[in-house]
């Protein structure tokens, strides 16, 4: 599994494909949103467009 070997530091790290957020067992990636009322974009447009979202 590629994404086994993230390190975090806190439950949500920014990754080249996408979010990852810690869980119990594996992180789960993220490679798309969808905010209410939005288009579907991609995880790195979200975290340029939406960055006081994810602080």
């Amino acid at each position: 599994d590629k994404f086994s070997n993230i390190k975090f530091s806190k439950d949500i790290k920014f990754v080249p494909s996408g979010l990852a957020f810690k869980t119990k067992d594996k992180p789960i990636v993220i490679t798309h949103l969808q905010f209410p009322g939005k288009q579907i974009i991609s995880s790195k447009d979200a975290i340029n467009s939406y960055a006081e979202f994810f602080k």
